[in-house]
């Protein structure tokens, strides 16, 4: 085989697409083998599905995992090689946001708030990509705002905030289906 399969991800499946290889003097194609790898092809699982010559196939995978694939020609003969690894592709479920993060703590560090919580698991939407934090004042009018930081899986963060007044935090978990539920907020924290 040559280059890779080019792969679409959907909801709990990935469609596969390749060339057939073309080579002087190869038998005819009787099918195609197809493996998939969840841990960037350190380990391959073959994947059982109907014989055929077709270069294209839908995989029925689990939603919230990463996969590459690779496929490879069978001739009367044997087996040919593999091809190159497809780009890794995650199917979601677009309704599976993650859960809210717990216990979300505040601490004062000289004139910034470093923010912690729990981290969340990963679900059929997907790995959790990124927390969104957002703050106000502790007063029960004050709107929430967003703090604008890179995007990152970290389960923890630092703040730049006017001091002199009280804040409470929240944060909520993303990935693929979207943003999930906000945490409780924290306890009052004076900066």
């Amino acid at each position: 085989m040559a280059g890779p399969p080019t792969v679409v991800a959907g909801n709990g499946y990935v469609d596969l697409r390749w060339t057939s290889p073309s080579l002087p003097a190869m038998p005819p194609i009787t099918y195609y083998t197809i493996r998939y790898s969840t841990d960037s092809g350190t380990t391959w699982t073959l994947y059982a599905h109907t014989a055929s010559v077709a270069t294209s196939l839908r995989v029925l995978v689990a939603n919230g995992n990463t996969y590459t694939f690779q496929v490879a020609p069978v001739v009367s003969g044997g087996r040919g090689g593999y091809s190159l690894s497809s780009l890794p592709v995650t199917p979601y479920s677009p309704t599976a946001t993650p859960i809210a993060p717990s216990g979300v703590i505040g601490i004062k560090v000289g004139t910034s708030v470093s923010l912690s919580w729990n981290p969340v698991p990963g679900n059929a939407g997907g790995p959790v990509k990124d927390y969104v934090v957002q703050y106000r004042l502790n007063t029960p009018t004050a709107r929430w705002l967003t703090y604008s930081d890179l995007v990152s899986p970290a389960s923890s963060a630092t703040l730049q905030l006017r001091t002199g007044y009280s804040y409470v935090f929240r944060v909520a978990a993303m990935n693929l289906a979207g943003i999930g539920a906000f945490s409780t907020q924290s306890t009052p924290l004076r900066v």
